[in-house]
């Protein structure tokens, strides 16, 4: 954890603002994404059980 806070400290000094941003709209985006994918795939197994 905190080599990923190193890295993302040291990008923050690298990328402008802007930039920054939209790889934390993405990233949530992304996460968003999976969070789906994992329900239905949740889902998808209690219909196989059931």
């Amino acid at each position: 954890m905190s080599l990923f806070m190193n890295l993302s400290a040291s990008a923050k000094e690298m990328i402008p603002d802007k930039g920054l941003r939209f790889i934390r709209k993405s990233m949530s985006a992304s996460g968003l994404f999976l969070r789906l994918v994992n329900e239905i795939a949740g889902q998808r197994e209690s219909l196989l059980i059931h």
